[in-house]
């Protein structure tokens, strides 16, 4: 039913170009290029095409063996009609399939690995290799603007998979650890923006110990707020500062002694918040802002501009 998609094996799509035992191991090429880090789960990879079977939209899962299993999903027409095919996770505990990467995007193959088969195959047309985060810029705009959740029939639900500027990794795997899915993970997975290769740190350590900023790093996580992941208030005004990456923004709020401290990245949920806060700040490169805890993902959006001084973290608690 899907000789088509034979030749995409998981194992050549997903590579994996090393596993290294500790961060030390990758730290020199960590401090010379800019990667984004996700977790690494002990699970199996699970494809989800999404294709045209005798002129009927299909959504089918595929697991690490083979198996079939057909499924509902509200996607968009054209993604059924040229061919898409993700890879990810499935997670039963949340009742959730995972998204973690772009395999097929509308008929075009997403992975250099696979352009000289294409070729000679002549069924999808080879895409350069697309860096990791234009990939997920993808993911993203196919979930957020031509899938609908359907929680009446769908049995999963489909969420993307979070990877963050490794200088955010703390409080990135803090909060993991208290996700349903946290007993599965074995490590994180370092993802290069320049080469594309992927690097996996097992570790059965504390991995918010493992910066690859070093030492500085570790030193500015001790310095910096702790996170409040329930907090008493759900609206706070923070100092929201722009970074060089679309849709990350850094909080700050006072501690004490009226000293700004860094605090978290703020939560952009989806395109239409980004455009509200694009909007809203402008060219300005940093503001005080109202912010609104989103208690769904454990931050703070930004909401609107505030002539009120930035807050007191400890006002958070209280």
């Amino acid at each position: 039913m899907l000789a088509k998609f034979s030749k995409y094996k998981l194992d050549q799509l997903n590579p994996v170009d090393q596993v290294a035992v500790s961060i030390s191991d990758y730290e020199y090429q960590l401090s010379r290029e800019p990667h984004i880090v996700t977790l690494n789960f002990n699970l199996p990879c699970v494809k989800l095409y999404l294709t045209k079977i005798k002129g009927v939209n299909r959504c089918i899962y595929e697991d690490s063996k083979g198996q079939l299993t057909t499924a509902y999903h509200r996607f968009s027409d054209d993604l059924y009609e040229a061919d898409t095919v993700f890879i990810g996770y499935m997670i039963t505990e949340m009742n959730t399939y995972m998204i973690e990467d772009l395999l097929v995007h509308q008929n075009q193959a997403h992975h250099q690995h696979n352009q000289q088969h294409n070729q000679q195959q002549n069924q999808h047309q080879p895409l350069k290799k697309e860096p990791i985060d234009k990939r997920l810029g993808i993911i993203n705009n196919i979930v957020n603007l031509q899938y609908t959740p359907d929680p009446v029939l769908e049995s999963t639900k489909i969420v993307v998979k979070d990877y963050v500027e490794y200088e955010y990794l703390a409080s990135f795997y803090d909060e993991a650890i208290k996700k349903p899915y946290a007993p599965y993970i074995n490590g994180l997975r370092f993802c290069s923006l320049v080469n594309g290769k992927q690097i996996i740190i097992n570790s059965d350590t504390k991995l918010r110990l493992m910066s690859p900023r070093s030492m500085a790093a570790a030193s500015e996580y001790e310095n910096r707020h702790q996170i409040v992941t329930d907090p008493v208030v759900d609206k706070f005004v923070f100092n929201v500062r722009v970074t060089a990456k679309p849709d990350v923004y850094e909080l700050y709020c006072f501690n004490k002694a009226k000293k700004l401290k860094y605090y978290d990245i703020a939560c952009i949920p989806d395109m239409l918040t980004s455009k509200k806060v694009k909007q809203m700040l402008g060219r300005m490169k940093e503001a005080t802002v109202a912010c609104v805890f989103n208690r769904e993902f454990g931050r703070w959006t930004p909401s609107a501009l505030s002539n009120e001084p930035p807050q007191i973290w400890d006002t958070l608690n209280i």
